[in-house]
């Protein structure tokens, strides 16, 4: 069976031209288009949220992501701060707000960057972010993406197992140890003072579950 360092690059390409999440991805834009008259480039939550293209928008700051594209971290508007309050959400002043803004620049290129294929979803996925305020009981949703990276493992694990064609296992193979050099990569997280008990209790169970 081959093992994934000696794969042939040539197998490691999605085998679709237009794979599941690019399809995903390409109809909400045409929908967000459609319905809202919005792009990536003229995009915020103030207008989605207003249901008017012009609204005017405060950002804290356009951070530089892959291709060019830009991570709009925004400051609290009208419609942003109706929608809160009417779900108990609440967000973080414009003081808290700066400093998160500038915590997660640089997690985006010390942690994320470095992880290609993270920094390339985080990348094309996330176009605006907003600073809220957690409660004591609310779970870490940073480690969503954690247990999405170990999800995703196991899928390739069953294909690799299962699958009749070469270039499929070859290519779930290297996904597989792409995924778990990734994952190795933010072990240290379990030992974060900024997670709460519920999260360091998840995050414990999750590196130990196969």
């Amino acid at each position: 069976m081959p093992i994934a360092p000696n794969l042939d690059p040539a197998n490691l390409l999605p085998q679709s031209e237009s794979p599941l999440p690019a399809s995903l991805r390409l109809s909400g834009e045409r929908a967000l288009l459609r319905f809202h008259e919005l792009t990536r480039e003229n995009y915020t939550t103030e207008r989605f949220l207003s249901d008017s293209p012009t609204a005017d928008t405060l950002l804290l700051k356009a951070i530089p992501v892959e291709n060019d594209r830009l991570l709009r971290c925004e400051a609290a508007s009208p419609a942003l701060v109706s929608f809160c309050s009417e779900r108990g959400i609440k967000l973080a002043n414009s003081v808290y707000a700066e400093q998160a803004t500038k915590l997660l620049e640089i997690a985006l290129f010390d942690v994320i960057k470095p992880l290609p294929f993270l920094w390339a979803a985080v990348s094309q996925l996330v176009w605006c972010c907003h600073v809220v305020l957690g409660q004591d009981d609310d779970y870490d949703i940073s480690l969503h993406g954690l247990y999405v990276f170990y999800v995703l493992r196991w899928m390739w694990r069953q294909i690799s197992q299962t699958t009749h064609r070469s270039i499929d296992r070859d290519f779930a193979l290297r996904r597989i140890l792409d995924i778990k050099e990734e994952i190795d990569a933010v072990r240290a997280l379990e030992d974060s003072p900024a997670l709460t008990g519920a999260g360091k209790r998840f995050l414990q169970e999750l590196f130990v579950s196969r």
